[in-house]
């Protein structure tokens, strides 16, 4: 039989060209990804709104610092989340009340560390599904679009290209966008997905295929839950652009460090 598979692709815009970025998380203290997440959103010269959230502080590289989500003015559309895990779920509902529908989690702490974190990341997956809100992550490192100067991510920016990056590994995308960059060669999209609680592989790609700045698909891959709809967004992306893709944890060795 027919098995037809659909996708929401086309809600994820936000989270490559937001008009305002909420940084919860962002802080004065270099040893904390907040920190560099909003510097790279400065350094990279993102021409949206940036609003820095952080009960105590009042000014972060110059700019006002808000005590709370609903204090943040318009236009925001992406809030980034890189505070202790056991405090997403309610910001969550505070990204909601302020009409926030896209959110990337950059904060650790959810199904990779064991059941209380699996625990922990159902009620993300609850809460997105209750408000019709979009999640990249948790555990991820963020997302990147060069040709719109948004580093919405805490690693280094990746140099203005014709190559979309969906990858399951953070660190192993941090380490391609260094290479690209000694190589000269350029992202279109980078895309961290983490534990993708959400926001699916296959999405990432449906919406590369699209994407009418990307002529090439790259995606690192550890492993799947939705085999049929990962191959068949596959599919439909090949009949119209090259599709690299590299499999890790083949090995033994492999296998273990991806676990």
């Amino acid at each position: 039989p027919l098995i037809m598979v659909t996708f929401s692709s086309r809600g994820l815009t936000p989270f490559f060209q937001p008009q305002g970025v909420a940084i919860l998380g962002a802080t004065t203290d270099p040893g904390k990804l907040g920190h560099h997440v909003l510097k790279n959103l400065l350094t990279s010269k993102y021409l949206g709104q940036l609003y820095p959230i952080h009960p105590r502080l009042s000014s972060i590289f110059g700019l006002p610092v808000y005590p709370n989500l609903q204090t943040v003015p318009d236009p925001v559309d992406l809030a980034i989340l890189a505070v202790r895990a056991q405090l997403c779920p309610q910001l969550l509902h505070e990204c909601s009340e302020r009409g926030i529908q896209h959110v990337i989690i950059i904060s650790g702490g959810f199904s990779e560390t064991g059941q209380e974190g699996r625990t922990l990341e159902k009620q993300l997956v609850q809460i997105a599904q209750e408000y019709k809100m979009r999640i990249i992550g948790p555990n991820c490192v963020g997302t990147q679009n060069p040709h719109r100067n948004f580093n919405g991510s805490f690693i280094v920016r990746a140099a203005k290209g014709d190559i979309g990056l969906v990858t399951q590994s953070g660190a192993l995308g941090h380490a391609m966008i260094i290479e690209m960059n000694t190589l000269n060669t350029g992202l279109s999209k980078f895309i961290s997905l983490g534990n993708a609680c959400d926001v699916s592989i296959a999405e990432c790609i449906e919406y590369l295929t699209k994407d009418p700045q990307t002529r090439v698909i790259m995606v690192y891959v550890e492993g799947v839950t939705q085999g049929r709809t990962f191959v068949t967004s596959l599919k439909r992306a090949a009949q119209t652009k090259p599709v690299l893709l590299v499999k890790g944890g083949v090995s033994k060795q492999g296998s273990k460090a991806v676990a």
